[in-house]
């Protein structure tokens, strides 16, 4: 829980102290209160799963489940598996799959993600076939497609991704999650109002991410130790906004901010 002076948000500046209350997993009592001059948040982008919205979904009686509890193809034996996605997981669980699954159907919104060698692995492997969206889950099992298409499913595996979610911080509305964007961040680190109070390490997505999330989090030691200074709360906000302006003129949608494959990689 964020606080300031006199124990409200008010003047941000070297008064601000964080509030980090502590409980036991299986306990919702309080069991300790410490306050702390910053707060780094690296609880990851892997733990809130991301599901669609299809027609059908609450009714279809079958087998579905997110990629965030897939772990072996083996209960798929001789299965008709529809994978909805085609990113990286998606292309990943549907080759194991393959190996044991009597059809794996691959459906997604677009073709865009969908590696050169992936697409030409589909075109020779039998199982594997290309859908487009779904356009609805019937209570017989059928999945029917935007394009009139529909097979019988044993099971969905929705590769879909993940949601933030920062259930345990109260930053008094100065940070939020807008369509999957977290800010406003800086460079997807400091929040320019809470800097250096406050950063983020573990939000941007589609990159080599170990080697990037260390790299934020010796950026946000140097900033902490006083070896390194960022800009002023206004230059930073100036930059964020700018960015965000980019973005939406490059017609990139809102719940890709996050999204750096495309982009220059910073090294801090």
């Amino acid at each position: 829980m964020l606080e300031g002076n006199n124990g409200v948000c008010g003047d941000l500046g070297n008064d601000l102290k964080w509030v980090v209350r502590s409980r036991k997993l299986d306990d919702d009592i309080i069991s300790s209160e410490e306050v702390f001059d910053a707060v780094v948040v690296g609880n990851g982008q892997y733990s809130y799963p991301q599901l669609p919205s299809i027609k059908g979904m609450k009714t279809w009686k079958r087998k579905q489940m997110h990629s965030h509890v897939y772990r072996v193809p083996q209960p798929f034996q001789n299965q008709v598996v529809v994978m909805v996605g085609n990113s990286l997981s998606a292309q990943d669980i549907s080759m194991e799959l393959a190996g044991v699954a009597k059809e794996v159907h691959i459906s997604s919104r677009s073709q865009k993600n969908l590696m050169e060698g992936f697409s030409k692995v589909i075109s020779k492997h039998e199982k594997l076939h290309l859908r487009p969206q779904i356009e609805s889950l019937e209570e017989d099992g059928r999945v029917l497609f935007v394009d009139g298409s529909f097979v019988v499913a044993d099971a969905i595996l929705y590769c879909t991704g993940y949601k933030y979610s920062f259930p345990f911080l109260d930053t008094k509305g100065l940070v939020t999650v807008d369509d999957n964007r977290v800010g406003p961040l800086y460079h997807h680190t400091f929040p320019p109002l809470l800097a250096p109070s406050l950063s983020f390490v573990g939000i941007p997505r589609k990159i080599i991410a170990f080697p990037f999330f260390e790299s934020q989090g010796k950026w946000v030691a140097q900033v902490l130790s006083g070896k390194r200074k960022l800009p002023s709360p206004d230059d930073m906000m100036r930059s964020v906004q700018e960015f965000y302006r980019q973005r939406e003129a490059d017609g990139i949608p809102r719940h890709e901010t996050h999204d750096i494959i495309q982009f220059e990689v910073r090294t801090y």
